[in-house]
Formats: structure tokens, C-alpha cells, sequence
């Protein structure tokens, strides 16, 4: 997939750990000579080359599409000064919805009820990816850890990565160009109720809170992604409290 140029000016410093977390395995990002970055995660080796190339040189045990979608293309959008968010995103006829929340609340699981609907498709499932106010597209897998989309008809197979289901989404339902971002929705867990809308001011803590960020960023790289969220700021904000339980959703 053609990836978007919209790099930050930045003396990417060579030689140097610019990402390590430990979270669901050991992940790292280096950045190397010739402005070429090396990822490593669960055995996978993929050198990232901004704008737009990705040269994977060994394979691990987790799905290939996977790995791509979920690590490689996000980080190498990252690298090109794009805002990555920790949510779903999907396209609808009023334009693209975030929605953002920790691990567990149910981003995965509100974005799967909502691909019933028929103008309704996935943009991404789990990191979202932004730049200059549009959505840009990464996913084709909705990954849940319960069976409640596993006979929709937007499902065209499953697949495990070790501890969660993979749902191979049909094409007809996958975005497959930018969306204008048109609705911040920050989920969070409890009763449910009427969707509040939010000044950005009470909502930019959250949001730079799901954020994923470089751990040894450039000072300039960091600040140019600051700047970047607060363009966020004409964008409508929701919260919405959600409540999962019996694999079923309500809103």
C-alpha cells in the first residue's frame, strides 16, 4: 500500500535505539545509516526505508499481515511525521470515526457491531494513523479475543496470532483511501449514556495518553508531533461510556 509522504524534517540520529517496549514481547526500533530504521519484533527483522519501503529479512511466528500492518506500517508512518493513536477507525458516509480508549474497553468490539451497518468500513483496528485531519488506512483484521463477529458476514476467514482471534475482513468492507477525520469518540468503561461532546481542552490528555510515541525520540520530532495533535483541536470530541459483557455490546 502507497504510503503517504508527509515527513518531518528531522536529523534522525544513526546508531541509536529510538524504541523499546516490552509489552507484548520484546519490540525494538533502531534507527540506522542512510536514514534506514531496523524494527525487530517476535522474530521478525524489517528494515524501514521513509517514505514508503518496507523490506522484511526474516519472519517470526505471528502472521506476516499482521506484523506489516500492525508494526511495520504504523512505525514507518510514524517515521514520516503521521500522529499514531492506540484506537479502531472506520469510514462512514459523514467521514472517519476514531475510537480511542485503553486496552479492554472494547474498541475492537464497538468497531465490529458497527461494520453491520452497510456504509460503514474499517479504516484500522487498534493503532490509528493520521495526518493533516485524514485517516489513513491499515487494517484488514479485526483482532478480538471472543467470537461475537466470527459469523458476521463481513468476515471472510480467521486466523490466531497465539492469543487472539484474526478477522480477515471482506474488501468491500476495508477502507482503502484517506478519510477526513470527522469524530473523536473517547470510549471509556460504566454505565452506558448519551454521547457528551467535549471542548479538546478536556480531551487532550486523553489523547496524548494513547498516543505511541518513539522512547528516545529527537527533541524536534517530538515537538513537531505535539503540534501535531493540537491541529486535532477543530475536530469534534465524544465520550461515550460503553459496557461489554455476555461478548455482546451496548451502547
Amino acid at each position: 500500500m502507497p504510503l503517504p509522504s508527509n515527513e518531518c524534517h528531522v536529523k534522525w540520529p544513526e546508531n541509536t535505539r529510538l524504541h523499546e517496549d516490552s509489552t507484548y514481547g520484546l519490540l525494538t526500533l533502531d534507527a540506522e545509516i542512510n536514514r534506514q530504521f531496523c524494527l525487530k519484533y517476535e522474530g521478525f527483522e524489517a528494515h524501514l526505508l521513509p517514505p514508503d519501503e518496507i523490506h522484511i529479512d526474516s519472519t517470526g511466528s505471528i502472521p506476516t499481515q499482521y506484523f506489516i500492518e500492525r508494526l511495520a506500517t504504523p512505525f514507518l508512518r510514524l517515521l514520516n511525521g503521521h500522529i499514531l493513536l492506540h484506537a479502531s477507525a472506520l469510514s462512514t458516509p459523514q467521514g472517519g470515526i476514531v475510537l480511542l480508549a485503553p486496552s479492554g474497553i472494547g474498541k475492537s468490539t464497538m468497531a465490529a457491531s458497527l461494520l453491520s451497518f452497510p456504509d460503514v468500513r474499517l479504516i484500522a483496528d487498534d493503532i490509528a494513523t493520521i495526518s493533516s485531519s485524514k485517516i489513513y488506512p491499515i487494517s484488514s483484521q479485526l483482532a478480538m479475543r471472543h467470537d461475537m463477529a466470527d459469523r458476521e458476514d463481513y468476515v471472510e476467514s480467521i486466523e490466531f496470532n497465539g492469543y487472539k482471534r484474526l478477522l480477515n475482513i471482506r474488501q468491500n468492507k476495508v477502507a482503502h483511501d484517506p478519510t477526513p477525520l470527522s469524530c473523536i469518540c473517547i470510549l471509556e468503561s460504566g454505565t452506558c449514556s448519551a454521547p457528551r461532546y467535549l471542548p479538546f481542552s478536556e480531551c487532550i490528555s486523553q489523547i496524548l495518553a494513547q498516543q505511541l510515541k518513539l522512547s528516545n525520540p529527537p527533541p524536534e520530532f517530538a515537538r513537531a508531533q505535539f503540534q501535531a495533535i493540537l491541529q486535532l483541536q477543530s475536530i469534534p470530541c465524544l465520550r461515550i461510556a460503553i459496557s461489554c459483557r455476555d461478548k455482546s455490546t451496548s451502547y
